[in-house]
């Protein structure tokens, strides 16, 4: 299965389809949301299992398995499915007791990636344990009853913000990233966050996965631990003015940030008025002229970016 197959896209449904699946069920199906480290799990493993698999391929296969998904409305029906996505597997994987395990250790590990494990997710891997007919150990089973307790004991603390060492410009452009993405509907899709992920690979080449990871747990739960609207944009807000006085003013490095805010604003090929506001919000505080255009050839707006000081000077 670590080869992918030549007619993959040429039919309806596969075991690549049964697998991400059920990666999607145990992310969604408990809590009926996708969180940004979910997300960024599912792609991830998913992808290990097709290491040479293209962009359009996979965002192909994820359209299908998500329109599926979503058709099916309920929590059954979706848990039916998993299920039965679960015993493909097992005959696609006759003899190969390996494979299943390493798709165990998967579902585990979506499961903890936002480092919380509630007791439908413990109970999505039980399933998928037993119609595998897999045998496990009274202290195998009891790790899997423990996730729930551990992520619990092991999660963030309340983060201080405002001159804390542990809060840096880095945060700063991945909390406003994070915030475009997930605050204006509230949900992340798996193109914002991917284009999230492109981006920053993109500005920060040197930095390593750990470190990278370790930013984004501390941005997410700052982000979480605020529990209203106002409160996540009033933060968006204060992050962009600590850019500002980081930067010393420098808009040629603020106008790079606000075009990877607009980014992943469209990354779904939709722009919402929220989404606007913000970006134009950020604009103000930045000291930058922005033009929002419709490109009706590509079906799409375009943003122009200008610093005020400029505008001025050509007046």
């Amino acid at each position: 299965m670590h080869k992918p197959s030549t007619s993959i896209l040429d039919e309806n449904w596969t075991h690549y389809h049964d697998l991400l699946y059920m990666y999607i069920c145990l992310g969604h199906l408990p809590d009926k949301k996708l969180s940004f480290e979910e997300i960024g799990e599912i792609t991830q493993k998913f992808k290990k299992w097709l290491p040479e698999i293209k962009p359009g391929e996979f965002k192909q296969i994820r359209g299908t398995v998500l329109t599926k998904y979503h058709d099916l409305n309920g929590f059954q029906s979706r848990f039916d499915q998993y299920v039965k996505s679960a015993l493909m597997l097992r005959d696609y994987f006759a003899g190969q007791e390996s494979k299943l395990l390493e798709v165990m250790n998967d579902l585990i590990g979506i499961a903890g990636s936002d480092r919380t494990v509630s007791q439908e997710e413990i109970m999505l891997i039980k399933a998928a344990v037993k119609a595998w007919w897999l045998e496990l150990d009274p202290c195998t089973d009891g790790d899997i009853d423990l996730l729930k307790r551990d992520f619990i004991a092991n999660g963030s603390k309340t983060i201080n913000v405002n001159g804390s060492k542990d809060w840096s410009l880095h945060h700063d452009i991945l909390y406003m990233l994070v915030t475009m993405g997930h605050l204006p509907d509230r949900e992340f899709s798996f193109d914002e966050v991917e284009c999230i992920i492109r981006i920053w690979a993109r500005r920060f080449p040197e930095m390593k996965s750990a470190e990278f990871q370790k930013i984004r747990a501390t941005v997410i739960s700052l982000y979480n631990e605020y529990e209203f609207h106002h409160d996540r944009y009033n933060q968006f807000l204060i992050c962009a003015q600590r850019l500002k006085e980081r930067y010393h003013g420098r808009t040629e490095r603020t106008s790079v940030i606000l075009s990877d805010l607009f980014r992943v604003a469209r990354a779904d090929n939709a722009i919402h008025q929220n989404e606007i506001t913000m970006i134009e919000a950020a604009a103000k505080i930045w000291d930058l002229e922005i033009d929002l255009k419709p490109d009706r050839e590509r079906d799409k707006i375009d943003l122009k970016i200008c610093p005020k000081s400029a505008l001025k000077s050509q007046q």
